[in-house]
């Protein structure tokens, strides 16, 4: 033990004469300098050093490295305690190496210590700015919310389709001859999400189209007994929506899904002569315009799911009021 003293204490004065020497290091505008040692009765090295340059937010990651061969070669050194490590502040520091507790003697006269830094850039998560940010990209903002939610009755033109063949067919030839439709409904909104009940009806055909196409006994056309005759599609629709970009306070572009209890009837003489059904469940499309605060204007594309043959699409443009 007392040679390792001696070694160590022997060595002390080549050590400060090599720091005394203005070593310094800078590594991205951080600046380590004036470095400086002494060795205590225990066996321990104390090094000192100071540091500049730190700003806010960043770090220094700080070694200890030593060499026995006068510079050639350097080792970290771990049994070390004191300002190694991650280092926060500006100014004066201090490491203490414990040399026996790493290694069984140090013999030399070529000892050189070297403090080492490299930037650590560090970041403070902010969880309540990170959560009211997360509420505005997927919640809506507090402007979004202010402009749109509530509630509100809307009324538009509205027009739907039949996708089979069928139906197509007669389109194109004349029988069928689809006439404007309307919409009117109730609409809540509580951003990001929108409740929607909605009526609607459209006629797609009537007596004369009807007679024109269709070879009827005259004597019963002239009764009159289908004087009143109308194709119709009408029903009532469920549907909530998700707004996709509900940060957005003047546009609004949503998707959801929905129910639509609707049939296609047949009327002749003001009764019901023959009814298909036509209820299914849908996905929806649509956007709203926030133009101005009581009154909007939405675009919505419904489509049902694709079962049978009596699949449709919808769409309606709305006036909403509230």
């Amino acid at each position: 033990m007392k040679k390792e003293q001696t070694n160590i204490s022997k060595l002390a004065s080549i050590i400060v004469l090599f720091f005394m020497l203005g070593l310094a290091t800078t590594l991205f505008g951080q600046t380590i300098r004036n470095v400086d040692f002494t060795i205590t009765k225990d066996n321990k090295v104390v090094v000192t050093y100071s540091i500049s340059g730190i700003k806010t937010g960043d770090a220094y990651n700080i070694s200890l490295l030593v060499s026995t061969d006068g510079g050639r070669i350097f080792r970290k050194v771990h049994k070390v305690t004191g300002d190694v490590g991650m280092v926060k502040s500006p100014g004066r520091k201090r490491i203490v190496w414990n040399v026996l507790a790493e290694r069984q003697e140090l013999v030399t006269d070529k000892l050189i210590c070297r403090v080492e830094g490299s930037e650590v850039r560090t970041y403070t998560f902010d969880s309540s700015s990170a959560l009211n940010t997360f509420r505005t990209l997927f919640l809506g903002s507090d402007a979004t919310k202010k402009r749109s939610d509530g509630s509100s009755v809307f009324g538009g033109y509205y027009s739907s389709g039949f996708m089979n063949r069928y139906f197509s067919q007669m389109v194109e030839i004349g029988f069928l001859n689809p006439k404007p439709g309307y919409v009117i409904g109730y609409e809540r909104i509580g951003t990001p999400l929108i409740f929607e009940i909605s009526a609607f009806w459209q006629v797609f055909d009537d007596q004369d189209q009807l007679f024109r196409n269709v070879d009827l006994d005259p004597d019963i056309y002239n009764e009159g007994y289908y004087n009143s005759y109308a194709l119709l599609h009408r029903g009532v629709a469920f549907s909530i929506s998700y707004t996709v970009l509900p940060f957005m306070v003047y546009i609004l572009p949503h998707i959801g899904i929905g129910y639509q209890l609707s049939s296609f009837d047949l009327q002749a003489g003001g009764e019901a002569k023959l009814a298909s059904a036509t209820s299914a469940g849908f996905y929806l499309a649509g956007i709203h315009l926030n133009l101005f605060s009581h009154i909007k204007f939405s675009i919505s594309f419904n489509h049902s799911f694709p079962e049978t043959y009596k699949a449709w699409e919808a769409w309606y443009i709305s006036i909403h009021i509230g």
